[in-house]
């Protein structure tokens, strides 16, 4: 526990929601509001939150797509690698027809 009271979940989540703009919080309450939901903390918190993950994933997302790829430089265009753990056989007393 903090000094506040809060747990530091509880004070992380509301640095979130304290980041959110009037504009983003009114179009969530009007947006509730057309389809007849209740607009309580915990999906307000849920919304802008998951609304900033998605922006963080597009952005890393965009970040990658801008890298460069090197070309492939030998004969081949694919390498298959075998799997890093051992592979048991399985043994049949019969083979199927």
């Amino acid at each position: 526990m903090q000094q506040s009271g809060l747990a530091k979940q509880e004070a992380h989540r509301g640095e979130q929601l304290a980041a959110v703009s009037d504009d983003d919080f009114e179009a969530f309450l009007a947006e509730c509001r057309e389809s007849e939901r209740v607009a309580s903390s915990d999906a307000l918190t849920s919304h802008f939150i998951r609304k900033q993950q998605r922006a963080s994933n597009s952005k890393n997302l965009a970040a990658i797509a801008a890298k460069a790829v090197n070309d492939l430089s030998g004969p081949y265009d694919a390498i298959v690698i075998d799997p890093p753990w051992p592979m048991q056989k399985i043994e049949r007393d019969v083979r199927p027809n």
